[in-house]
């Protein structure tokens, strides 16, 4: 059976130790500002209590087994909208010739 997709192999990233100390500097610089701006989020549970890493989500199922969640009013507002709409028009489409007259030479 033939392959549908050729997929290239991974040569790996370059070693950090591969890299000059300038440069393992700037990244690390880099970094250190990107994990400033964008801490890791944090897991609470309603009352605050922090979940912790790696907990099994079967512990964090919520009793019953399904959760209903109310509809946003913009979003009902525009399904009734789209229901109340006429349903697009679509034209038949054009007869075609009864015969198409022979060629003579």
């Amino acid at each position: 059976m033939a392959r549908l997709l050729e997929v290239p192999k991974c040569r790996g990233r370059l070693a950090w130790t591969a890299l000059d100390e300038e440069k393992q500097a700037a990244l690390s610089k880099q970094l250190t500002a990107h994990e400033k701006a964008h801490p890791p989020v944090v897991l609470k549970r309603r009352d605050g209590r922090v979940i912790a890493e790696g907990t099994p989500v079967a512990e964090l199922l919520i009793p019953g087994g399904l959760a209903e969640l109310e509809i946003h009013p913009d979003a009902l507002a525009a399904k009734a909208d789209a229901e109340n709409k006429p349903a697009a028009v679509v034209a038949a489409p054009a007869a075609a010739p009864e015969k198409a007259p022979a060629l003579r030479n």
